[in-house]
């Protein structure tokens, strides 16, 4: 047993990871699947305004065509119009790199914070035999709960608070939006799976038992 946490449960404390990264997976499958529709998005109203084009070689601006979401018919005064937009700004949303991107990258980091906050952490302290969730504290996610404040309280933009005390996710500035690519996104997952990894490896050892098997490969 780990001298750092002498009444924990190991197997429970095993499990419990094993859940919270199981969840960790399905919302980055999320955010995967979310960016792929993006871009299929986005290409589908390039082509949809080629075609358009052909057709009407006269038209030259199809950006400022408005582009909408609703139900029924459109030209059906009974229709219901959920969401309007321009044709311009959909394809600049859904582009590589977009609003959307952004923003599904900014979700993604809101959703882990607090399934670990509300669900996790709390199942975690007490497998480990800590009487309170706030004794369990990990780097990591100290700066992912700060990068969630920014996002919700400050609408995206790193605050003086974030970018001094943030210590394992570096490189975000004050007064600048928070914008994760695809490839910091995997990064932070690795980091949370690689937590994980640790935490258990702190208390099980080398326990062939419950030697961690959810790291990226």
């Amino acid at each position: 047993m780990s001298a750092h946490y002498p009444n924990a449960n190991i197997a429970k404390l095993s499990s419990t990871v094993e859940a919270y990264v199981t969840s960790v997976d399905e919302l980055y499958g999320h955010y995967l699947d979310s960016t792929v529709g993006f871009v299929a998005n986005h290409k589908n109203i390039v082509d949809g305004q080629e075609r358009a084009k052909a057709l009407l070689p006269s038209q030259a601006d199809f950006d400022s065509s408005a582009f909408f979401y609703g139900h029924g018919n459109p030209n059906d005064p009974s229709n219901r119009l959920l969401h309007k937009t321009t044709q311009g700004e959909f394809k600049r949303r859904n582009n590589k790199g977009g609003r959307n991107h952004v923003r599904a990258a900014q979700l993604l980091v809101v959703l882990l914070y607090s399934f670990w906050e509300h669900e996790y952490r709390p199942r975690l302290a007490a497998s480990l035999g800590l009487a309170e969730a706030s004794e369990l504290k990990i780097p990591l996610f100290g700066d992912i709960r700060l990068l969630r404040c920014d996002v919700i309280h400050h609408r995206g933009v790193v605050t003086k608070e974030t970018a001094t005390k943030l210590s394992i996710l570096t490189g975000f500035s004050e007064g600048l939006e928070i914008v994760l690519t695809e490839a910091d996104v995997e990064t932070l997952i690795r980091k949370i799976k690689a937590a994980m990894d640790e935490l258990v490896l702190l208390v099980a050892g080398s326990d062939p038992m419950h030697r961690t098997l959810w790291h990226i490969q």
